[in-house]
């Protein structure tokens, strides 16, 4: 590539960006849905994709290549490492069975699901070359792969629509569940990737999977741990470190980077162990740093993580004119093959797994729990099902991994070019389409009356929250006597400035949801003073107030006819309690 074309190829994507963002905060502020600003990154990366390819043609087909690994070991790190930073560490643990329910065991039984069906898909000789008669057939570690990859899915669509402080257990459920979704595609695809080209029996094979999978979790997280460890012990002895805001910052990116990459030289994947060193150095060192530097790291790891996900979006776009061709050994042009059979089957085996997994795993855990303890309605069952059917950016890194063993090999070649342009057909698409589609499916669902009344929120907190208080007790008592200790500089005599800290910020995260429920219902309900008052007398009880934000929000704005019931529920409920 000349000077002058890099020039215009980088001023470009700047000027994309710069768009990206501006468009994304417009379209919010408008409240403009009918296309959600990743969608929008992937469409100007076309456009860019579509002025290059006429511009250019012939010179820049190698850009259009997704880079695998700048993806993974740039790219990446940040936008988990800003996850888990950014965690609401009391909602993750107040909702962790259905984030690890869905999050863990549903991606596992849905990469088995995929597994099953695309064996099925592959032996019926249903991947048919688009343009001709010819049918393909895939191997047992191509179709593995393949579902380990589609597995990843992309929940920042359902994000942006969900408003925490209205439904912050929804939200939670569906944020936890895409960073644990995530980890566990990564070390799916890394077990699966270790287990190629053998040749055992199906039973050694699947025991040895099982363990190799075990094995790459609990050892990434323990990496994770370690580094964040190390963090909150150098901020703790090194205070010298602190008298700088931008060495307080550096610092915390390269220990970041240090879990990412090490991860990475075991063998292990380095998602987990990013996502759980920025969980606890948000939840130690934070506090370790200057109180400059405490709000700088959480206002920098979020730019960067911004920053990288519209990059990761108008690439993707980009990488859509790889169709148009690319330069062989021979420097010939061609056009890598697809099957649209196989891309139909697969959208419709990825709808179908992720049902079936949320019904087994949901009826499960409702007979186990019994109904008085299951908190997730049908409505937010809905939700979490359908953010979790768009696949993002992460699938398809994933899927360029996949090299070609032998260049001879011609059937080998179709197979590969197969899977690779039906995994970003699958992300372009359910980010586009699905994505558009979010907000009206997530308003449908949350229109409808959520029956649960205060009295059975509050019984649900009776009857669960002795075994959950013997934990956190547990845990509050090592932490406060000794972990806090360890790893908090001068905690002994910071320790009520500490809590301090801890209960504003609890507070700042329930203002919406409790303190300021008081002018959201009166914008609602102009001069109904009756419900005012029982808001505001109940202002500080989560246990009312999270069910009338559920069950108000419910009403439309214009619609009134509705307030009498509501009345009568929340008397009923107010002479009950």
């Amino acid at each position: 590539m000349s000077e002058t074309s890099f020039g215009v190829v980088s001023f470009t994507i700047i000027l994309i960006l710069f768009i990206y963002a501006i468009a994304g905060s417009y379209f919010e502020h408008k409240h403009i849905h009918f296309i959600h600003e990743t969608g929008l990154g992937i469409i100007l990366g076309v456009v860019a994709g579509g002025l290059f390819t006429l511009i250019y043609r012939g010179t820049l087909y190698y850009i259009y290549e997704f880079n695998e690994s700048f993806f993974f070991y740039i790219l990446l790190p940040i936008i988990i490492f800003a996850g888990g930073y950014n965690l609401n560490k009391r909602r993750f643990f107040q909702n962790f069975l259905y984030i690890n329910l869905f999050g863990l065991l549903g991606t596992l039984l849905t990469f088995l699901l995929i597994v099953c069906f695309t064996f099925l898909i592959s032996d019926g000789d249903l991947i048919k070359i688009w343009g001709s008669d010819t049918s393909i057939k895939l191997k047992t570690e191509q179709i593995m792969i393949f579902a380990a990859t589609i597995c990843a899915t992309d929940s920042v669509a359902a994000l942006t629509m969900i408003k925490p402080n209205k439904y912050p257990k929804l939200f939670s459920v569906v944020f936890g569940e895409g960073m644990v979704n995530d980890a566990v595609s990564i070390i799916l695809y890394i077990s699966v990737d270790l287990l190629s080209g053998k040749h055992d029996t199906i039973l050694t094979v699947s025991l040895e999977f099982c363990f190799l999978f075990i094995l790459e979790f609990f050892c990434s997280l323990v990496v994770g741990l370690f580094f964040g460890v190390l963090a909150s012990i150098l901020f703790k002895y090194f205070r010298f470190i602190t008298e700088s805001v931008i060495l307080e910052m550096a610092i915390i990116i390269y220990i970041a980077y240090g879990s990412f990459t090490m991860c990475e030289l075991l063998g292990l994947s380095g998602v987990l162990s990013v996502l759980a060193t920025g969980a606890l150095m948000a939840y130690y060192n934070i506090y370790n740093l200057s109180s400059l530097g405490q709000v700088a790291s959480k206002i920098t790891v979020s730019t960067l993580s911004l920053i990288c996900e519209a990059f990761i979006y108008i690439y993707l776009g980009l990488s859509m004119w790889i169709l148009s061709g690319y330069q062989n050994s021979d420097d010939a042009i061609e056009k890598p093959k697809c099957s649209w059979t196989f891309l139909v089957l697969e959208l419709l085996i990825c709808f179908f797994s992720r049902g079936i997994s949320m019904v087994i795993l949901s009826g499960i855990a409702y007979l186990i729990k019994g109904k008085e303890k299951f908190k997730l309605s049908i409505q937010e069952l809905n939700i979490i099902w359908f953010a979790g059917l768009i696949r993002g950016s992460v699938a398809y890194a994933l899927i360029t991994k996949l090299q070609i063993s032998d260049p001879e090999d011609l059937n080998e070649r179709y197979q590969v070019e197969v899977i690779k342009t039906t995994v970003l057909f699958m992300v372009i698409i359910t980010t586009i389409i699905l994505g558009a589609m979010m907000p009206f499916y997530i308003k449908l669902n949350l229109k409808q009356k959520v029956e649960d009344s205060n009295k059975k929120l509050l019984q649900n907190y009776e009857i669960e929250s002795g075994y959950r208080r013997q934990i956190q007790n547990k845990f509050k008592y090592l932490d406060d006597h000794y972990f806090k200790y360890w790893m908090i500089f001068n905690y002994q005599n910071r320790k009520s400035e500490i809590l301090r800290q801890q209960q504003e910020k609890q507070q700042d995260e329930d203002s919406h949801s409790k303190i300021g429920l008081v002018s959201q219902f009166q914008s609602k309900f102009t001069g109904n003073q009756n419900i005012i008052f029982y808001v505001e007398a109940n202002k500080n009880n989560p246990f009312h107030t999270e069910s009338l934000i559920e069950g108000i929000d419910d009403l439309d704005e214009n619609d009134q006819s509705d307030q009498p019931n509501l009345m009568t529920q929340i008397s009923q409920n107010n002479n009950d309690l």
